[in-house]
């Protein structure tokens, strides 16, 4: 938990440095308005020209609609900036756009000073380019730490007494609650649920795979609306993966006590009852690799991008489902 928060600590300040270009940036562009004669270097080149351009045809054809045009252009080139500060919060891998962005306006700068004349402040700016790629690289490295770190468990408050079990369950309004009655099934047995869970340890942690009380509910309803909206409410969820880039958990597959639902990027949902499933195989490309499932009814492949160990995703679903089907829990 404590590398995990110092973690997060560390990248909302490096994604704080594109609400710091974009403030300074909207900061010089009023006192270029007011011909203030000052200027802050903690801004983004590119923007600024585009006004100097607008107010440079202004006072030329003394016309305001140029400066109004520039203004405008300029502000919409900021707006990248805020927007990507204010996505990156749930989306973090957007920072990776937020450093290409500013790369680029270091390009610009760098044009600038090989085509204008010499300035002192160029000096400086460089200087302060070159902080906030370093920061927003650490960025970037920060995320990738957090991506393979195992999933923060989801407090549950149990509603029956210390010793019952706690198990996700879906509501009739696709919100994950705690079933309070007691269940017959042998899906809601400790046995089960505590099989699963060795199974996924021994897996050794696999990014964006979530076992029972450990799947993130807004995961799971973003991946229910996505492509399993009919999951039953006599359904105990047992495994969510999510194999999205920025992971809006749209794409990748849901393992209940009875079926499979699975969707890949660009491509129809599937599901199977998992009594029905007779064969899995695992197929390893050099980039992605792909799980083929073969039912009764009918047969489909599930593609797996984003684990470094994209075998572990296959072992754990084939054992769960393997583990289902013996004890006969999906039957």
């Amino acid at each position: 938990m404590h590398e995990r928060s110092a973690l997060e600590t560390k990248f909302r300040n490096s994604r704080s440095t594109l609400l710091v270009v974009a403030g300074f940036s909207i900061v010089n562009i009023i006192l270029l308005v007011f011909d203030a004669g000052i200027y802050f270097l903690f801004s983004a080149k590119f923007p600024l020209i585009l006004f100097d351009i607008g107010l440079y045809f202004s006072e030329y054809f003394n016309n305001n609609v140029f400066l109004v045009a520039g203004a405008i252009v300029a502000f919409i080139a900021i707006a990248f900036y805020i927007g990507l500060y204010a996505l990156t919060k749930k989306y973090k891998g957007l920072i990776i756009a937020g450093l290409v962005l500013f790369a680029a306006d270091t390009l610009f700068l760098l044009f600038l000073i090989l085509t204008i004349e010499f300035d002192i402040l160029f000096i400086l700016d460089i200087v302060f380019h070159i902080i906030i790629l370093y920061s927003l690289t650490n960025g970037i490295i920060t995320w990738a730490k957090l991506k393979k770190l195992p999933p923060e468990p989801v407090q549950i408050e149990p509603f029956l007494n210390e010793t019952a079990e706690i198990v996700p369950q879906i509501s009739t309004n696709g919100i994950q609650t705690v079933n309070p009655e007691p269940l017959t099934q042998i899906t809601t047995t400790n046995d089960l649920n505590q099989r699963i869970i060795e199974i996924y340890k021994q897996a050794g942690g696999i990014e964006k795979f979530y076992v029972l009380q450990y799947i993130p509910a807004n995961k799971l309803e973003a991946a229910m609306k996505s492509y399993a909206p009919e999951i039953n409410v006599d359904e105990t969820i047992l495994i969510l993966y999510d194999d999205t880039v920025f992971g809006s958990a749209k794409d990748g597959f849901i393992l209940t006590s009875r079926r499979l639902y699975s969707k890949n990027t660009a491509e129809k949902a599937n599901s199977a009852t998992i009594s029905d499933i007779f064969n899995i195989t695992f197929n390893k490309g050099k980039l992605t690799a792909s799980i083929k499932i073969a039912a009764l009814s009918n047969a489909f492949t599930l593609f797996v991008t984003q684990p470094a160990n994209k075998e572990a995703v296959f072992n754990v679903l084939q054992e769960t489902i393997n583990l289902l089907n013996s004890m006969g829990v999906a039957e």
